[in-house]
């Protein structure tokens, strides 16, 4: 065992014991119990092989993860494709009708998650069992860098992808040491400084004037990737307009520290694309709130903040579960960090049950549904099916990556400190 700075997952600079991957690790054939209510760490990590394998079985010809074509993508060559089991069926009316995300140029931020998985659990480019997907992974993404740093198209959410992207790429070097990939990951971390809205956050494109709460979570986690990782930039500076921003989107309503999507927002309701207005709204902004004071490192922001604590109240009042137009995977990702960073166990613990009983009982090939099988025969295998308020965004690539990440926050990483 060693202890490494494991960016991955984007867990963000949380200090992790993780194995060194070695190349007598195999595909796991775990037979699930029928009365498993317990998760230990190892039990979990089983799992998270289950979805890397996945990743493997599904990644393009150039070294990407596509939500659009990961279907045509696959090795599974005989093996069922059964897509969801429940809620969002193939061919329902709606065009929201199968596994599928957006295309276009959505292959950068859905390559970047899954490598996120991959490195969360120590796995690099230059070594393991896993370095050949890794490596091309990273070749896709620094093939679409261009040469002002930005990775990706300039479309509506060029600064969210490029963010999700410029942290694969600080965690990948950070991880490996891999001068090589040190240039890259600089341009990137610039442009994303340099996009970030005057005294404030970030919104979909370049110093736009505005910000909101979702895209200002990934690129300051990106922030804190590119700190760790040991690159150049104004954090100090980035992180005053973080703070400012968060200052602007909260409030105390009613006795309670509320954080909303935007500025003046305080206690809004959820984000939502057009086929999940009717989702359940879940105090997500509170969850991004706390996740990125505390890993801010200004001490003004601590586990015991009356604000965190009210908001953390919040979520423990809302706690994970599987179930039709609630499930949200970014509120559940954030929502983990947030609550792993507070440090409470006992309220820890509280969140963490519900959230390994809804995505441990419904991982594709542990489903109640899924009987006696395995890679070979089930394509989505390890995966877990689209049935978030994300789906049509992201699709099974999106829903299994940030699954993953959730996972590996619980059985993998330590409190920053």
């Amino acid at each position: 065992m060693r202890r490494m700075i494991a960016l991955g997952a984007l867990a963000l600079a949380l200090l992790a014991v993780v194995a060194a991957p070695t190349d007598s690790q195999s595909r796991p054939k775990p037979k699930p119990k029928a009365d498993e209510k317990v998760y230990t760490a190892d039990d979990i990590n089983r799992r998270i092989v289950a979805s890397l394998e996945w990743f493997c079985d599904h990644q393009g010809p150039e070294g990407q993860w596509s939500a659009k074509a990961y279907d045509s993508h696959t090795l599974r060559m005989r093996a069922a494709h059964t897509h969801n089991l429940e809620w969002v069926k193939p061919g329902e009316e709606g065009g929201d009708v199968c596994d599928e995300g957006f295309d276009k140029d959505a292959d950068v931020p859905w390559t970047a998650l899954a490598l996120l998985c991959f490195l969360g659990s120590g796995h690099v480019h230059t070594d393991g069992v896993y370095k050949t997907y890794v490596a091309k992974g990273l070749g896709y993404l620094r093939s679409k860098q261009g040469s002002n740093g930005l990775i990706g198209e300039g479309h509506c959410s060029c600064v969210h992808n490029h963010a999700v992207a410029t942290i694969a790429l600080c965690e990948a070097f950070a991880l490996s040491g891999d001068a090589d990939l040190k240039p890259a990951a600089q341009k990137a971390v610039e442009y994303l400084l340099a996009a970030q809205s005057k005294e404030s956050g970030w919104r979909y494109g370049f110093d736009d004037g505005q910000a909101d709460t979702q895209m200002t979570s990934w690129c300051a986690l990106a922030v804190k990737s590119a700190q760790i990782a040991g690159l150049e930039g104004d954090f100090e500076k980035s992180w005053v307009g973080t703070h400012k921003y968060l200052d602007s989107a909260s409030a105390d309503i009613q006795g309670t520290y509320r954080t909303g999507y935007m500025a003046g927002n305080a206690g809004g309701g959820s984000p939502r694309v057009r086929t999940a207005a009717d989702w359940v709204s879940h105090p997500d902004s509170d969850a991004v709130n706390v996740t990125l004071r505390l890993l801010s490192g200004d001490k003004k922001w601590t586990p015991k903040s009356k604000e965190l604590k009210g908001q953390t109240a919040l979520l423990l009042k809302d706690l994970p579960a599987w179930a039709d137009k609630k499930v949200d995977m970014a509120y559940l990702y954030f929502g983990t960090l947030g609550m792993h960073q507070m440090g409470d166990k006992k309220e820890f613990d509280a969140w963490k049950s519900p959230l390994l009983k809804a995505l441990l009982e419904n991982q594709r090939g542990w489903h109640a549904k899924d009987k006696d099988t395995f890679e070979a025969v089930l394509d989505e295998f390890g995966s877990f099916d689209a049935i978030d308020a994300w789906r049509a965004w992201g699709g099974r690539v999106w829903t299994t990556a940030m699954a993953t990440l959730c996972l590996q926050v619980v059985a993998r990483y330590e409190r920053l400190k």
